[in-house]
């Protein structure tokens, strides 16, 4: 989140943040870990995660987005 997103917090950025971190960290990598340690095999274990990384990549894109907002004005009214 920090490359995407340290000095503007447009949709565009917090799209590429939240889709890098749905989809490289939480689809392939997390996939990756969890078919080592409980022994699952990994390309079924993908089909089940891609529904999940679906449904929470909008959920992650707007939350993120919201946040950054409210702490843009919050920050402004610190100095005003």
């Amino acid at each position: 989140f920090g490359l995407f997103l340290h000095r503007k917090q447009t949709p565009g950025r917090v799209l590429g943040a939240a889709a890098v971190n749905q989809l490289l960290l939480g689809l392939l990598i997390n996939s990756f870990w969890i078919s080592l340690l409980y022994k699952s095999p990994y390309v079924p274990l993908l089909g089940t995660r891609i529904i999940q990384c679906a449904i929470l990549l909008p959920v992650q894109f707007g939350v993120t987005l919201l946040m950054s907002r409210m702490l843009a004005a919050y920050g402004k009214r610190l100095t005003i």
